[in-house]
């Protein structure tokens, strides 16, 4: 098991999302879920996400541990998304 600082990769994921859902604003917390699945089977990631509240009050998403599972598959994730 190979872990990475979610940090270092909060750019790719966050580019890599918004092509997963452009419709991001208009929809639900399943959307998650799904986008955990979608990580793993196409950039070898498993995602350990939390909920948190912003300074606002709102719900949101919080990357406690990315794990690496396939590096090939990571590799080309990350060089995609860069």
């Amino acid at each position: 098991m190979i872990t990475i600082n979610a940090g270092a990769i909060k750019k790719q994921l966050n580019k890599c999302y918004m092509d997963y859902d452009p419709e991001w604003t208009h929809t639900g917390d399943v959307r998650i879920s799904g986008f955990k699945y979608h990580v793993e089977h196409t950039a070898g990631i498993k995602l350990y996400v939390v909920p948190a509240k912003d300074r606002m009050g709102r719900l949101r998403y919080e990357i406690k541990q990315a794990e690496i599972v396939n590096d090939p598959k990571f590799t080309m994730w990350l060089l995609r998304w860069s």
